[in-house]
């Protein structure tokens, strides 16, 4: 059992670095997003204070439709 005042990774006492972000990222899209959208996304998320509307980003963020 660890110590009481140990904080999991990502915790905001031992937060995740900006790269670290990228690259949790890039595994959960994985199979989901294609990479030019993922690199989209981190790119709208650069500039997130910049974007007009934020349905900018959500539309990056959204998986194509699968058909079945």
């Amino acid at each position: 059992m660890g110590h009481a005042d140990d904080q999991p990774k990502g915790d905001a006492a031992d937060p995740l670095t900006r790269d670290e972000i990228r690259d949790k990222l890039r595994l959960a899209a994985e199979g989901t997003l294609s990479r030019a959208a993922v690199d989209e996304t981190l790119a709208a998320c650069d500039e997130l204070e910049r974007l007009a509307d934020v349905r900018e980003l959500l539309a990056r963020v959204q998986a194509p439709a699968r058909v079945t």
